[in-house]
């Protein structure tokens, strides 16, 4: 279950943009006073993994209610992005929790989520929450959700109470939303790391193309070229996968070389198969 692995605790560089140093006087505790929102509570199916239609990077934006006795409008803090090291700022990674340091102790937060399924994108900014790819165009989030607010008129649990020297988590996060298309389930077969010594081109000896085979089907097989993939879709989440790879010299009818691929599917994503070397078949 996903409560039962713990994400690292990631201080976003919005939360550094307000502080202060200290000479003199006695040393007070050290434990930083954070709110927290992690990715365990607003995942859902959707994994965190390096394939296409997975979870890759989120930004936070929580807002300040006040206390319980004198609430105020939702007022929005600076959004958790991350520093670099080019001096860019970042979404956090969908691995890491993201902690805001610049809190009220007794005030109570909740946030809204901003999901990507790319970790490519820079903020416009420090504390923005509006991400642009290379070319500078505005990147839309793939999915979004709210934490720590009714959803649907059904109590959820509620904001959280920044308290001193401690880190509270804002929980109750509603099911990840998007309007994009859902990603199908299946696996991506490439010959990347089953060629060794193997080059792909046209020569003799060379990898011109191949074939994928799923074993457990009588589906036919599909072909790419050497230097693509080809992606086996429609698969059951969960459950483990072999594939039957045959790879063929240019303009010829039968395989040189045949090797297996291996990959357990997971739901909404296209993950990579792990596959074994290429072998030279017996003529």
């Amino acid at each position: 279950m996903l409560r039962a692995r713990p994400l690292p605790l990631l201080v976003t560089s919005a939360a550094l943009l307000i502080g202060c140093s200290v000479s003199g006087g006695t040393a007070g505790p050290t434990t930083p006073t954070l709110v927290a929102v992690s990715p365990l509570d607003f995942a859902g199916a959707v994994p965190c993994v390096d394939a296409p239609g997975a979870m890759r990077s989120y930004v936070v934006t929580l807002y300040d209610l006040g206390t319980a006795d004198e609430p105020q409008e939702p007022f929005a803090l600076p959004s958790g992005v991350v520093r670099q090291s080019d001096g860019s700022f970042a979404a956090a990674h969908c691995e890491s929790a993201a902690a805001f340091s610049f809190v009220v102790p007794g005030h109570r937060y909740d946030a809204e989520v901003e999901v990507y399924d790319r970790d490519d994108l820079v903020a416009l900014g420090a504390g923005s929450r509006k991400l642009v790819d290379a070319a500078g165009n505005y990147v839309a989030p793939r999915w979004t959700t709210t934490c720590g607010r009714k959803q649907g008129g059904a109590a959820s649990e509620g904001p959280v109470t920044a308290a001193w020297y401690l880190t509270r988590f804002v929980r109750g996060c509603a099911p990840l939303e998007t309007t994009q298309p859902a990603t199908p389930t299946g696996v991506r077969v490439a010959l990347d790391d089953a060629l060794g010594a193997l080059t792909c081109g046209e020569g003799p000896g060379q990898v011109s193309a191949f074939s994928v085979t799923r074993n457990d089907s009588d589906d036919p097989a599909q072909g790419a070229g050497c230097a693509d993939s080809v992606d086996v879709v429609g698969l059951e989440a969960g459950k483990s996968y072999t594939f039957s790879v045959e790879a063929f010299e240019s303009g010829a009818s039968k395989p040189r070389w045949a090797t297996q691929c291996h990959r357990k599917a997971v739901s909404g994503a296209v993950v990579p198969a792990a596959c074994d070397l290429l072998a030279e078949l017996p003529e």
